[in-house]
């Protein structure tokens, strides 16, 4: 995964803060971080919602590393 650890050191988030955001192994997280293995879609979705980005730039697709959320006026 492309841009999973620069996301969380940007967010400057610990891989234990980001395991209970999402329900995952901190030995996950470090494997997700390092590219050795990749999550299911269900946690990728959990990872770009607990770092504010979108799935896209997690897999490298995407430069823009914000989400914008459409917030009613």
């Amino acid at each position: 995964m492309e841009n999973l650890l620069v996301a969380r050191l940007k967010k400057k988030m610990k891989q234990s803060t980001l395991d209970r955001l999402v329900g995952a192994s901190q030995g996950n997280i470090s494997e997700w971080d390092k590219g050795s293995k990749s999550p299911s879609l269900q946690k990728l979705a959990l990872l770009a919602d607990a770092q504010e980005v979108s799935v896209e730039y997690l897999l490298g697709r995407d430069t823009a590393d914000i989400v914008t959320r459409n917030i009613p006026l």
